[in-house]
Formats: C-alpha cells, sequence, structure tokens
C-alpha cells in the first residue's frame, strides 16, 4: 500500500480487517510528506506500523523497515537545502537524503552533474516577488531554451484571502508569458475528489444528508477538513453525486470512486504551471520557484502548525530537479523558513523595493527585459503553431 503516511486511523482500521491475521502485506511512505492532517491523515500510521500490526494479533511476523534515502529526482545542492529542513524536522543528521550516484547503465544525468546552486530571493513582498520570478522565467525560456511546461510555480495557498498564485498569473500575464492554472473544476480536479471523498468517508459523517452537508459547509463549517478546496468546489462535487443518485454523505464515496478521480497532471501542459503544494505532490519539475515564504503567508496563519508546514515545505522543496528558486523574506514572528536552508551550495539575490509604483505595464520594464519578453512571446508563439 503506497502513501501510507496518508491514511486515516478509519482507513488503517479497514485494512487490518482485509488483511486479516494471516495475510502479508507492505506499507510505503514517507512520514516527511504527510501533509494531510486537516483531512484526517493520522501520521501515526506510518510511525507506528510495526506497532499497531503487532497489537493485532498477526500470526506473521514484522520485518524490519527498509529506509529509502537516495533521491532519483533532484541534484546535490536542492536536497542539501531539502535535508536542513528534515534537520529541523528530526534534529541535526538524523535523516538525510543523497543524490542517486548512478551507473555505467544509467549514467547520472547531466544536470546533477551541473549541480546548480539553489537561490533564495530576499523579496520584501508578494507582488515583487512575484514580478521578480516571471521576469527570470522569460530569462530561461528565451536564454536557456527551457520550455515552459518544464517551469513550475509552487505556493503555499491560492484561495481569495490568499491569492499567491494569482499574483503570479498577472505577473506572468504582464510579460507575455502563458500560464497553466491549477486545474479548479471539482469534477476534473484529483485533488477536490479526495478531500471530498475523505470528508465524506469521516465515521461522523457518513450518514448525513448530503443536503445538510451543504447548507453546513455554506455556513462555514469544515473549514479545516476542506483545506485550500473551496466551498464552492466541495458543494459543485457533492451536487454532482446527488444528481446522480446519491443521498447520503457516504453514497458520494462510491460515485467518486465509480467516477474515478483524474490525473493530477492534464495531458498536455504548454505553459508554466502554476499550482499549490498540495497539488504538486506526487510530481517533479525541471524548474520550480517556491513562495512565497514569509510570517502569516508560509508557515500559514497567525498560529500555523509547525510542524505539518515544515513538512510542506519539504515537499515543495523536492519536487525540483535541476533548478530551485526559493522567494521570500525571514519570518519574525513564527519560524524563519526563508533562513532555515541557508548554507552551501545557496545563493540569495535581494531584489529592490519599489518605490513609485509597482510594474503594471511593460512601460515599468528596461529595455533587456522587454528583450526577454518580445523572444519569450515569440518562442511560445511558434510552439503553438507546431502543435498537431
Amino acid at each position: 500500500m503506497d502513501e501510507y503516511q496518508d491514511t486515516s486511523r478509519a482507513q488503517e482500521e479497514l485494512i487490518q480487517l482485509l488483511v486479516g491475521e494471516r495475510t502479508s502485506v507492505t506499507v510505503v511512505g514517507d512520514s516527511d510528506q504527510a501533509i494531510y492532517t486537516f483531512n484526517g491523515a493520522d501520521i501515526g500510521n506510518i510511525l507506528h506500523f510495526a506497532e499497531r500490526i503487532l497489537e493485532t494479533g498477526s500470526a506473521l511476523p514484522v520485518l524490519e523497515p527498509v529506509h529509502l534515502v537516495e533521491n532519483y529526482r533532484s541534484s546535490a545542492c536542492i536536497l542539501d537545502a531539502a535535508n536542513r529542513v528534515l534537520d529541523r524536522i528530526h534534529g541535526p543528521g538524523r535523516k538525510q537524503l543523497v543524490p542517486y550516484p548512478g551507473t555505467v547503465d544509467e549514467p547520472v544525468e547531466s544536470y546533477r552533474r551541473r549541480n546548480l546552486e539553489v537561490v533564495r530571493v530576499h523579496a520584501g513582498s508578494l507582488d515583487q516577488a512575484a514580478f521578480w520570478a516571471a521576469s527570470e522565467i522569460a530569462r530561461l525560456v528565451t536564454e536557456e531554451g527551457i520550455e515552459p511546461s518544464d517551469i513550475a510555480v509552487l505556493v503555499r495557498k491560492d484561495t481569495e484571502h490568499a491569492p499567491q498564485g494569482r499574483a503570479v498569473r498577472l505577473a506572468l500575464e504582464r510579460l507575455g508569458i502563458r500560464a497553466e492554472e491549477q486545474e479548479r473544476d471539482p469534477i476534473r480536479s484529483s485533488h477536490v475528489y479526495e478531500v471530498v471523498r475523505d470528508l465524506c468517508g469521516d465515521p461522523d459523517y457518513y450518514g448525513e444528508d448530503i443536503g445538510d452537508m451543504i447548507e453546513r459547509i455554506a455556513a462555514g463549517e469544515f473549514r479545516d477538513a476542506l483545506g485550500d478546496v473551496t466551498p464552492d468546489e466541495a458543494t459543485a462535487l457533492l451536487r454532482e453525486a446527488q444528481a446522480a443518485g446519491a443521498e447520503f454523505a457516504g453514497e458520494v464515496v462510491d460515485f467518486v470512486f465509480e467516477q474515478g478521480a483524474p490525473d493530477a497532471t492534464p495531458a498536455s501542459l504548454e505553459g508554466v504551471q502554476v499550482r499549490t503544494i498540495h497539488s504538486a505532490k506526487g510530481l517533479e519539475f525541471r524548474v520550480v520557484f517556491l513562495m512565497y515564504l514569509s510570517d502569516r503567508e508560509f508557515p500559514h496563519g497567525a498560529h500555523p502548525d509547525v510542524a505539518e508546514e515544515r513538512r510542506l515545505y519539504y515537499v515543495g522543496l523536492t519536487r525540483a530537479q535541476e533548478r530551485l528558486y526559493v522567494l521570500g523574506q525571514p519570518g519574525v514572528r513564527n519560524e524563519d523558513f526563508f533562513g532555515a536552508i541557508d548554507g552551501s551550495g545557496v545563493v540569495t539575490v535581494h531584489v529592490e523595493p519599489w518605490r513609485d509604483r509597482s510594474p503594471s505595464s511593460e512601460e515599468a520594464v528596461d529595455d533587456e527585459t522587454l528583450r526577454l519578453i518580445q523572444e519569450a512571446r515569440r518562442r511560445q508563439h511558434d510552439m503553438f503553431l507546431r502543435r498537431p
């Protein structure tokens, strides 16, 4: 069973009932990627799997766990930065990832040999960070030939009250760069499927009338359980289940199973991907811009769950294969995520503050950036014409 760190206690009990006393079971997971506790996931399931299996009276022996520390995705500099976050999770040196060295038959990817430094961008505001990221993306596309679809901008939140993704999309739009927005259609978003399924599968709500659940969502309930799924998205999926004949929350679970949630990644993406970190879990990108680190933004909220926010930070960092940019500013009230990755293999860039006005048009852009913008537009236009 994969992604075991995302299971709830109820799901674990169901698994134990299905397995019984004489059926072998193997679970795979990473406690450092447990980022769905707001959905009822229990990190203890993966941490205490052996003890809990023994408590069931299983007749089979419990084998020693196998720890997988070789990373097949990211370069050494990126892993060094991620390891510094792991130090905050576990304590210094207790868990460290190492880059896969490759073999004669499986040569190391060229980007690992280059081992580019992680770029930490100190920007005084979200808008400044977004515009800097958009300008750097234009440079990567025009000067280094990186395809826009190989670039992802990962944000902590993208909601009405925390519109980090919107700020990035606007900045890209001003520079004429196409952005692929994270799919928000509840009938096509695997993340929404998962969140609503887990909510409706909770034993406390399993027998509740769907209409009553919709009213409770409209009244502002279930905010923690829904996480970054909006009330409109959850309601739309519940109404779709109603239209298919479902009456109670438990039947929504069956509806989701029968429909089959789609893949997290659309089949063809041609623009820069702008996603929340949650929706990017399990994915990888050649270039990642991670933002926006600061008090209340990331870690998120006035009183954040720092342990889970650290794990979410780690997940974001480890989506990058070749290049990683981390944008934000030092934290003061809460843990300083911006400073957490400081060390060898990380360089810091300071963005000059805007004195008069934000660059809301190309008039505010210098000649070199304009050249990059025009070249990026030309490349994207050519890519569009080449499509079959």
